[in-house]
């Protein structure tokens, strides 16, 4: 077996170094608007596929939309009204399909302690986006010989454009905010350590409010 590509399980929505230290647009001083078209400020979306890698070792877990299916669904609650930058703007809670697709064959990964925080950082007038970031997350992750939990938190870049909440190691962590790692390491054949850089990666199409949120400065 090859030794760098069979013995490892990357979890079940962070950043290698790079991405850590890639400059994040700075959220001067001030406010953002957001519209929420649902009184009671909930809203759903849906990813059809999310992936996740261990970007030391360059393994991944896949998890597809299957027969009408998503990946992942999300719900949460981000109420209409002006927010400071940065700040919490809601929360959401997200699910996997359990049928995902690892180097050791099928997986699972199922999201603990939700619900998670969204926190934006900074907005973009000229190409209409947001950033900022979810969690701390915990998923724990299972496949044949290997389980672990995936700990930190997942950047975030919003498009009113498009109405898609994007986890992205592009958008990048502020300082001082933890990324994804490995922790509660069982098995996996020594190759996953806790100092392991993870990423989760999916575009959730906002589908309830609709028109989808929009989120202005």
């Amino acid at each position: 077996m090859h030794r760098r590509t069979v013995t490892v399980l990357a979890a079940g929505a962070a950043v290698c170094a790079a991405l850590v230290a890639a400059a994040i647009p700075a959220a001067a001083a001030g406010s953002v608007t957001i519209r929420n078209g649902n009184a009671d400020r909930h809203f759903a979306a849906y990813a059809d596929s999310v992936t996740i890698t261990d970007r030391t070792v360059g393994v991944h877990l896949t998890c597809p939309s299957s027969a009408g299916t998503h990946a992942s669904t999300m719900t949460g609650s981000i109420a209409g009204g002006t927010y400071a930058v940065p700040g919490r703007i809601g929360t959401l809670s997200v699910s996997f399909r359990q049928s995902c697709t690892t180097p050791l064959g099928a997986g699972t990964a199922t999201p603990l302690g939700q619900p998670y925080n969204l926190t934006i950082t900074g907005y973009d007038a000229a190409a209409n986006t947001s950033v900022g970031y979810v969690g701390p997350v915990n998923v724990h992750a299972s496949a044949t010989g290997c389980a672990f939990d995936m700990v930190g938190n997942v950047p975030a870049e919003y498009s009113n454009a498009t109405g898609v909440l994007s986890f992205t190691a592009n958008a990048g962590l502020p300082a001082g905010v933890a990324r994804l790692a490995p922790q509660n390491i069982m098995g996996c054949f020594g190759r996953v350590h806790v100092t392991d850089m993870l990423t989760l990666e999916a575009d959730y199409h906002v589908s309830d409010p609709s028109p989808p949120l929009a989120i202005t400065g």
